[in-house]
């Protein structure tokens, strides 16, 4: 199995989407850290408290991934506004891309030198690639 063993960071991983996935992959073998504002339902699941909506809790999650040095991140926290642009307010908009935008590359970032690699099935940080075996 392509993740027996990965050291997996998952960001948004406690929600509808993101706990369907950790499922998935810890039933793959994959060793998770879930990073979000809210704690999964499930207490077996590892977790660390993280908001990527300002600079300072993108630093708290980047610091996370690069103590965990995970061969897999995922970034799937995100957050959606449905409705007119102009009843956005300015502080809205910049936590849409903190989230949706910055941390990611951020987070990213963070991982040691190396540890993408061209050859890997499941790319660290490819949102597009296919990922075998999920």
């Amino acid at each position: 199995m392509p993740f027996e063993g990965k050291r997996t960071v998952v960001t948004g991983g406690a929600g509808g989407i993101g706990a369907l996935l950790v499922d998935r992959l810890r039933a793959a073998g994959a060793d998770i850290l879930v990073i979000d504002r809210i704690r999964p339902e499930d207490p077996s699941v590892r977790y660390a408290m993280g908001d990527l909506s300002s600079f300072d809790g993108i630093g708290v999650a980047s610091a996370l991934v690069a103590v965990s040095t995970p061969d897999i991140l995922i970034n799937l926290a995100g957050v959606q506004y449905f409705g007119p642009t102009e009843l956005q307010t300015a502080d809205q908009v910049v936590m849409h891309y903190m989230v949706n935008l910055v941390a990611p590359v951020l987070l990213a970032r963070a991982q040691p030198p190396g540890r993408q690699r061209d050859d890997d099935p499941c790319p660290l940080h490819r949102p597009t690639a296919p990922c075998p075996g999920l």
